[in-house]
């Protein structure tokens, strides 16, 4: 497997995701992509169009749901034993705390049905990393490519020194 290769189920869910992350967005996103989601038809001008669009409404149920579910799941706060406080007040090393951080990868999670956290460590303490699903572009049983977008753009490639029997990925 190349660093630079997609897995085939990334090319077949990329447009999904893409939609899941544009209808949550709200309206503005979708409107936005246009014809995508809301076509053209035949007979219309662009004046006609652009009118038509404008007056196009979005109920965003898809962020108030995920929302929803997911503080559902956090009404009750997380029990971490033996986590020293300055750790579980800042998981990522930017400030967020694990309530912050178990919240946003849920909300990934219930929008686009995966995503990855990976456990660094800087020298002097380890800290979680939350992957969105795009950035998760290549796996196996064994190895997983990530796409790094802080600053620059890189790939990553980790190689899994204990890999779950049957990958629960493959299937995504």
């Amino acid at each position: 497997m190349g660093i630079e290769s997609k897995h085939p189920r990334y090319d077949e869910k990329i447009d999904q995701w893409s939609r899941c992350r544009d209808t949550f967005d709200g309206e503005d996103a979708v409107k936005e992509k246009r014809t995508e989601y809301l076509p053209k038809l035949s007979s219309q001008s662009d004046a006609s169009y652009a009118a038509y669009m404008k007056r196009a409404s979005f109920y965003n149920t898809v962020k108030r749901t995920i929302h929803g579910l997911a503080g559902a799941v956090m009404r009750i706060d997380p029990v971490v034993e033996g986590a020293p406080d300055e750790w579980m007040d800042d998981v990522t090393t930017t400030g967020m705390n694990l309530n912050e951080f178990i919240y946003y990868m849920l909300t990934e999670q219930l929008l686009c049905g995966r995503q990855g956290v990976l456990v660094e460590h800087n020298g002097s303490r380890p800290y979680l990393v939350g992957y969105p699903t795009e950035q998760i572009t290549n796996w196996m049983d064994d190895t997983i490519v990530l796409m790094e977008q802080y600053g620059c753009q890189r790939q990553i490639q980790l190689k899994v020194r204990n890999p779950v029997q049957g990958n629960p990925l493959r299937g995504r």
